[in-house]
């Protein structure tokens, strides 16, 4: 098996080994908003799918900084990684920019226990998803609507230029016309 989604789902420990155990080439597993499990059968996972490339564990509230910890030593293809909305903070956040050389996408959306310091530490060639409060979303939101605003108001003055610049086209025509005629 490659892909493997059991997402908002309650889980056991045993399921999770069961099916870890019988999939040892899965390269996408994705457990979002799933519960029901513990750390244990994670660190399992990640000792026992060594080509995982994709881990998706967005609201899993059972993670812990040693599980993180586990997954990043024992993945060492991982290349996008998700723990939105996970009690992690800045160990968790090191061992990853440490361990995971080959990620090219983390998402931290909603992880409040991470400061800016740890963030920087991370490779800056990784695509990194992270709002930790209310104030970054509303701060990203502005800057969006700064952007498109001035975007519109460029294009407003693109048009207005080449609207004045079709009217003088059109009277030095005029006048060429006029000339000309008389």
């Amino acid at each position: 098996m490659v892909y493997l989604r059991l997402e908002g789902l309650k889980i056991s420990d045993t399921l999770i080994n069961a099916i870890l155990h019988s999939c040892p080439n899965i390269y996408f597993l994705i457990l979002d908003k799933s519960k029901g499990f513990t750390n244990i059968p994670i660190i399992e996972m990640a000792r026992f799918s060594p080509k995982l490339q994709h881990l998706s564990l967005n609201s899993c509230i059972c993670l812990t900084n040693r599980c993180i910890t586990e997954i990043t030593r024992s993945c060492p293809k991982l290349r996008h990684f998700e723990l939105g909305y996970c009690s992690i903070d800045n160990e968790a956040v090191e061992e990853i920019a440490y361990s995971c050389t080959n990620l090219k996408y983390l998402s931290l959306k909603g992880c409040k226990g991470i400061s800016e310091e740890v963030m920087k530490k991370l490779n800056p060639k990784i695509k990194i998803f992270f709002l930790s409060s209310s104030k970054e979303v509303i701060r990203m939101w502005i800057e969006q609507i700064l952007f498109l605003q001035s975007i519109i108001i460029s294009e407003r003055l693109v048009g207005l230029f080449l609207i004045i610049h079709h009217g003088l086209q059109i009277i030095m025509l005029s006048s060429r016309e006029w000339v000309t005629i008389y």
